[in-house]
């Protein structure tokens, strides 16, 4: 005989309701929270971004005569592009880092720290139910300049150091990057023969003077490493040295006759150039690249003349860090290290 089944009674009706109506908030609780979590994990992200692009602005300000961070400018640096960035606290906001929150590890290595703390914490929603109204978050960054090994983009003219050589900065010296008409070594002025890169908005023949001039101009930005044979491209190619007088004129500060620490311009006359063996018997025999340098042009080369002279300088460039200062190679590249 079947046992009959029982209807459930009205107030264990309500039992059922109120243990639903108590894992719906709990529900709701813990979804809150984790959207609080969700917010606090992505101001992480965000200030760690903000961290690191500081980190390599401070790192970049590298002082011209000395190869050390300038710290007064490194800060400088650090605080403004750490404010193109933002990070939570109640909505994104920009991310303000102070001044000691840039510290100089070493000479050649600088530390940033950006936060989320005291009045600037993450301001939560459900956590404050907790006692939490708000958390404290911080990102850590550490970077410095190296030595390139690689840099993307360079000027196709070839200098050269002898062995255990270095440039020296300074407004009393200026190397010669490009040499005037009867002074060319075994038919070569200096220029380097590139292929031909779709980066670049010059597109003649690589050894063509205006193809030269364009260069000189806008770059070549397909990337050079250390190591890699370069061919020359031999000849005194007179037109080419119109490319240093477009760089005048799109600069901001076109005095000539100034020294680099006088210089106010937006960086046109600052260029890099691979660091080359020395040129070889044969006229169009390559050359292989030693290292990176960067010049700062004072003049524009005399038409009669045509020689291109440059005073080095200590600066950053995009690339590739891991170079050996024993090469000659002097140009920098920034790169974190935490």
């Amino acid at each position: 005989m079947k046992t009959p089944i029982r209807p459930p009674r009205a107030s264990e009706r309500g039992v059922a309701l109120v243990w639903f109506a108590l894992f719906l908030m709990m529900f709701l609780f813990f979804m809150a929270l984790g959207i609080d979590m969700a917010k606090l994990a992505g101001a992480k992200t965000q200030l760690q971004n903000a961290a690191d692009a500081a980190a390599l602005a401070a790192a970049s300000a590298v002082d011209p005569l000395s190869g050390q961070i300038n710290h007064s400018l490194a800060f400088v640096r650090a605080r403004e592009t750490a404010q193109l960035n933002d990070a939570f606290i109640k909505s994104p906001e920009p991310v303000i880092i102070e001044m000691s929150d840039v510290v100089m590890l070493s000479q050649n290595r600088v530390q940033v720290t950006a936060r989320r703390v005291g009045a600037t914490s993450v301001v939560t929603q459900m956590a404050s139910v907790l006692g939490l109204p708000s958390l404290s978050v911080t990102a850590v960054a550490v970077a410095q300049p190296d030595t390139a090994r690689g840099v993307q983009c360079i000027v196709p003219i070839g200098v050269n150091l002898r062995p255990g050589e270095s440039f020296t900065p300074g407004c009393g010296n200026l190397y010669t990057l490009k040499m005037g008409p009867g002074s060319g070594q075994r038919g070569n002025y200096g220029f380097l023969a590139l292929r031909d890169c779709p980066e670049s908005p010059c597109h003649q023949g690589s050894t063509n003077p205006h193809q030269l001039a364009c260069l000189i101009s806008n770059g070549w930005c397909c990337g050079m490493d250390v190591g890699q044979t370069i061919p020359v491209a031999p000849g005194n190619k007179g037109p080419a040295i119109d490319g240093v007088g477009s760089l005048f004129d799109s600069d901001t500060d076109r005095r000539e006759g100034i020294c680099s620490q006088n210089y106010s311009g937006n960086g046109k006359r600052m260029i890099t150039v691979p660091i080359v063996s020395a040129f070889s018997n044969g006229a169009s025999a390559p050359v292989t690249v030693q290292g990176f340098a960067t010049f700062f042009l004072r003049n524009k080369p005399s038409k009669t003349d045509g020689t291109i002279t440059g005073e080095f300088t200590y600066a950053t460039t995009a690339g590739l860090p891991g170079g050996h200062s024993s090469s000659g190679g002097v140009s920098y590249v920034v790169r974190l290290t935490r």
